[in-house]
């Protein structure tokens, strides 16, 4: 009340203008509205002090309402109505203003309305309001700081532009969920921090509502993330590492490890390569604890494909690996001797596989693809259902010059390799040329 005692003493100090004088009015209402009266109580009516004139506030005066309220207002009148006046609560904070007999809220209450996707600001409160604003106000719209609670029982705290949530603030939802930060639009943008009701917290940017660049993400279980977000996920580089010491150094997409990265896992395992959806895809180096590595193609978290394969004896197996495990390979001691072979996962040893005979036999669906290699090598069979092989056969398998005759009477001739063909040529029945093969590829 302190700025209201030094209007009035200067308004005490202040000659009045032509027509006019200084004195004390009371707020009295009846039925034909608001009057004025030199008598009154100021516990019971709303006293005013200031320029008069014909009996009515007219020029600059306050109007000052019970201590019960505390409100006053600050201005000029004219002809008894308020003007060009200031309305402030009982704390001395400005709530809203008259200019030129329109009323201006300045603080205050707000409803919104939602409408054609829009929220509609009014000062009436009517069924189906969406949200109820206490706060600064400019132009009908919380501008300034307030606090606004919606139907739902969310909660939003700090500042607004337009209408809009904006700068800092916190928002609080029922289901446990917080955010503290920036807001820009009536969105998340900026540096943040959310919480969720499960312990999942996230501390870093954000751009229209999503987590967008550096920031850190923790988990209830021990697993942290700290590198870059895009549309709410982890896109880019990033550093993933959980409670029990496993560490992924490395690119990501959509959240998930995707491109190239490093992880390490406890107790000496480490893979260097790329990845795809969360797993080992493409290429990439394991390794060992105890020294053994493998080096080559990856599928589904799998070594699986073209690769090899160094032994803690420190032998080397090179060839086809499916599944984690050695399928067709060739491995090598120190020397670069062939000590042992694979052959479609079983082990050969080599006194097996080094003795070629000549034979026949018979492949099963011969019209599957040869990537398969077959489905199955058989000693005996049916030449009207079966392809007939007559040639150089290791382990159980084509392996050398050889002839492969299928039952509509074309066949394959030349060289084959761990039951596919290699370097042959093909001939229909009438034998003509059909196409060749050059290196297991077809030409």
């Amino acid at each position: 009340m302190k700025h209201l005692l030094i209007i009035l003493s200067i308004l005490l100090l202040t000659p009045p203008l032509f027509g006019q004088e200084v004195g004390v009015l009371y707020q009295y209402k009846s039925s034909s509205g608001l009057i004025w009266k030199t008598f009154g109580k100021g516990k019971i009516q709303p006293k005013y002090e200031g320029e008069v004139s014909k009996g009515t506030p007219d020029g600059f005066g306050v109007l000052s309402y019970p201590f019960n309220d505390g409100k006053s207002v600050v201005g000029e009148w004219k002809v008894g109505n308020e003007w060009n006046t200031e309305h402030y609560n009982n704390d001395g904070k400005l709530i809203g203003k008259l200019v030129i007999g329109k009323w201006i809220l300045t603080y205050g209450i707000l409803c919104g309305t939602l409408k054609a996707g829009k929220t509609v600001w009014a000062e009436k409160c009517y069924a189906g309001s969406e949200s109820k604003y206490l706060g600064d106000i400019e132009n009908m719209k919380p501008d300034g700081q307030g606090t606004s609670n919606f139907q739902d029982g969310r909660e939003y705290l700090g500042g607004w532009k337009d209408g809009k949530e904006h700068g800092l603030g916190t928002l609080n939802i029922p289901n446990g969920y917080s955010f503290t930060g920036e807001f820009k639009d009536g969105k998340l943008n900026g540096r943040g921090t959310e919480t969720f009701p499960n312990k999942y917290k996230y501390v870093g940017g954000f751009k229209n509502g999503k987590r967008r660049g550096q920031g850190t993400l923790t988990t209830p279980d021990g697993v942290k993330y700290l590198g870059a977000f895009k549309n709410g996920e982890k896109n880019g580089e990033g550093t993933l590492t959980s409670l029990d010491g496993e560490k992924y150094v490395g690119k990501f997409k959509n959240g998930k490890k995707n491109g190239t990265g490093t992880l390490i896992s406890p107790g000496g395992f480490k893979y260097v390569g790329t990845f795809k959806n969360g797993k080992k895809n493409g290429t990439g180096t394991f390794t060992w604890p105890d020294g053994g590595k493998y080096k080559g193609e990856w599928k589904d978290g799998k070594f699986h494909g073209q690769g090899s394969f160094t032994f803690s004896d420190k032998n080397i197996g090179v060839g086809e690996f499916r599944r984690n495990k050695p399928w067709n390979i060739s491995t090598y001691d120190k020397a670069g001797n062939i000590i042992w072979k694979m052959k479609r996962g079983v082990r050969v040893e080599k006194g097996d596989f080094s003795k070629i005979e000549n034979g026949i036999l018979f492949r099963d669906t011969p019209h599957a693809k040869w990537v398969q290699g077959g489905k199955i090598w058989f000693s005996s069979g049916d030449v009207r259902t079966q392809a007939k092989y007559e040639g150089a056969i290791v382990a159980g398998f084509p392996e050398g010059h050889g002839t492969l005759t299928f039952p509509s009477g074309s066949e394959y001739t030349g060289n084959f390799r761990e039951g596919k063909p290699w370097n042959v040529t093909t001939y229909d029945k009438n034998g003509k040329i059909s196409y060749k093969f050059v290196n297991g590829k077809r030409q």
